[in-house]
């Protein structure tokens, strides 16, 4: 059984698997930053996924989760607050939402993909 420290270390593991592959992504994809920017790509269908920080909420996170849910795109909700993913973005301000308009090296669509079939199977 595993017990409170593994369980911590496993989520680790898998969020800064995650930070890498944004990481990854922003440094050979392409990918756009702000609210406003990322609803329209995404309306337009113009990005592939979609990352949040976990403080992003309210009117705006809801019609961005109707957006992506009507374009199929994922919508990938970043464990850390919007100041850890400008960090990990290599921006000097927050950042609460990333469109990945193209993933470069980044195996993140992949993960994405993954854990959804890991989902549907569980149903």
């Amino acid at each position: 059984m595993p017990t409170d420290r593994t369980k911590r270390e496993g989520k680790r593991a898998v969020s800064s698997d995650l930070e890498s592959q944004i990481a990854l992504a922003i440094k050979t994809g392409t990918v756009l930053f702000g609210s406003k920017t990322v609803l329209s790509a995404a309306a337009n269908g113009r990005v592939k996924a979609v990352v949040v920080a976990s403080n992003y909420g309210g009117v705006e996170l809801e019609r961005l989760k109707e957006v992506c849910a009507f374009g199929e795109i994922p919508l990938i909700v970043y464990g850390k607050s919007s100041v850890q993913l400008g960090r990990i973005s290599n921006r000097n301000h927050p950042v609460a939402v990333m469109g990945i308009r193209s993933p470069g090296e980044s195996t993140i669509l992949g993960q994405v993909e993954r854990e959804t079939a890991k989902r549907r199977r569980g149903r």
